[in-house]
């Protein structure tokens, strides 16, 4: 979410580690802020492009002009998107259904509602025309034509012998489409293993599978999925720990376990120059070299599970209902913003060197320092 036309905002003096959201202490620019009207902002992670911000509070989406904070528009949904995508001028939002908008105009451009089925909580994805979701009580991905939401194909994945299954993420690299899901070996998936299914992305053919664990212990619930180069990279939220492993040769390349005792991380780690950053249930904010899994830093900022993050520039954002600044390259943290109770951080995004954030009170645009 970026824009050629900015409205600066002028920054109040007081220390950003005490709550201040003016982000001047912590290396952040605020650029604007836009109050909301009821508070109640839902979702984990917020929808953002190169023009606009995309929240939902209420039973509504609502989009905010990346240039100035000013709304946009506002059309109701079905349900809490989780999370919002905006691709190729169209907003996805997957929830009960599957559901885009025009991202300009916020009008509904297509539904898709598959049988029996809900998209809620999975990772979306987008690429060559096509939109992706998928179910998280089953097993089944569905690519969509993005400009009519026409079932292009779909494919399930889970095979006869699994006594349960569930998707967590999907993420488009090139031609292929990779999706995170969790085989059961028992009824309440205490046996568990994580599975990491490559499909052709215009077809659905599957092309490879890649299975963690043989079912004598408890590797689910997988996150989110993300592809570098020939390095797949995915979280382990009751492992509690980051995997890579080769796409090419399905071998685990490194494993990052997280500090014992503590829910593991959701969302998959953001790769930028060659370095994965992470958040997660353990309290501390990750930076680790893809090539070989050496943890370059982990730092501790606030003493809470982190809910998500995002890259800035030269700046790691991570959110456990403040928002954490740490500088990428050395893992310093420059503030914590929003730490009082009256305001509290719901969701970060990042594009480029912009950064926005909603809260119960505001929405807000950040400058980054490059």
């Amino acid at each position: 979410m970026r824009a050629t036309l900015y409205v600066a905002l002028s920054l109040a003096a007081l220390s950003c580690s005490s709550g201040d959201p003016s982000g001047g202490e912590a290396g952040l620019t605020r650029i604007w802020s836009t109050p909301v009207q009821n508070g109640d902002i839902q979702g984990q992670r917020a929808g953002a492009d190169a023009d606009r911000f995309y929240v939902i509070y209420g039973a509504y989406m609502h989009a905010y002009s990346a240039a100035d904070g000013v709304r946009a528009w506002t059309q109701r949904i079905t349900n809490v998107c989780a999370p919002i995508l905006s691709s190729g001028g169209r907003v996805l939002c997957p929830n009960d259904a599957f559901e885009a908008f025009d991202a300009a105009s916020g009008r509904p451009l297509w539904r898709f509602e598959p049988p029996s089925a809900t998209f809620l909580i999975v990772d979306g994805a987008a690429g060559g025309g096509l939109a992706f979701g998928g179910t998280p009580r089953g097993t089944t991905v569905y690519a969509l034509d993005a400009a009519t939401g026409a079932v292009a194909w779909q494919k399930r994945l889970a095979e006869p012998e699994w006594r349960g299954g569930g998707m967590r993420g999907l993420a488009v690299s090139g031609d292929t489409v990779f999706a995170s899901l969790t085989r059961s070996y028992n009824e309440n998936a205490y046996l568990s293993a994580a599975v990491v299914v490559a499909l052709d992305r215009a077809t659905g053919r599957e092309l490879w599978r890649f299975q963690d664990g043989d079912g004598s212990d408890s590797r689910s619930t997988i996150g989110g999925v993300t592809v570098s180069g020939r390095t797949v990279l995915y979280a382990s939220n009751n492992g509690g720990e980051y995997t890579a492993f080769d796409r090419e040769t399905r071998q685990v390349r490194w494993r990052v376990k997280e500090d014992p005792g503590f829910v593991g991380p959701y969302q998959a780690p953001t790769v930028v120059g060659g370095v994965a950053y992470g958040a997660g249930g353990d309290k501390n904010v990750y930076a680790i070299d893809v090539a070989t899994g050496a943890i370059r830093w982990k730092v501790s900022p606030q003493p809470f599970t982190y809910w998500s993050h995002a890259v800035c520039g030269s700046l790691v954002l991570a959110d456990n209902r403040s928002l954490n600044v740490v500088d990428r390259a050395t893992g310093r943290t420059r503030g914590v913003l929003f730490s009082t109770p009256e305001e509290s951080v719901k969701s970060v995004n990042a594009v480029g060197t912009r950064a926005f954030v909603a809260t119960n009170k505001a929405v807000y645009g950040f400058e980054c320092p490059p």
